[in-house]
């Protein structure tokens, strides 16, 4: 069976119209694409994950998440396990 390897390869890149041809200047320029894309403002993420908080309803009330998050106790998990059916 002969298999054939394609190999892709980017011979330039316009950076604001102008042609790039040389491996170190198309680095830069995808460096620094991508870099600005992924790269998101602090504070525009902070206000978008506080406006999202304000959207979702509080279930649990402050004490309620207080049992929630306590330490569970070796006895408590026994008495569990062994009130469950076989």
């Amino acid at each position: 069976m002969v298999q054939h390897r394609q190999r892709n390869i980017i011979f330039s890149l316009k950076n604001e119209g102008v042609r790039q041809t040389q491996d170190e200047d198309m680095e830069e320029n995808l460096v620094r694409y991508f870099k600005d894309l992924l790269t998101e403002p602090h504070m525009e993420r902070k206000d978008a994950v506080h406006r999202m908080y304000n959207q979702i309803p509080n279930m649990i009330t402050r004490d309620q998440n207080i049992a929630l998050m306590r330490e569970t106790k070796i006895e408590e998990v026994k008495q569990v396990v062994k009130g469950l059916k076989k």
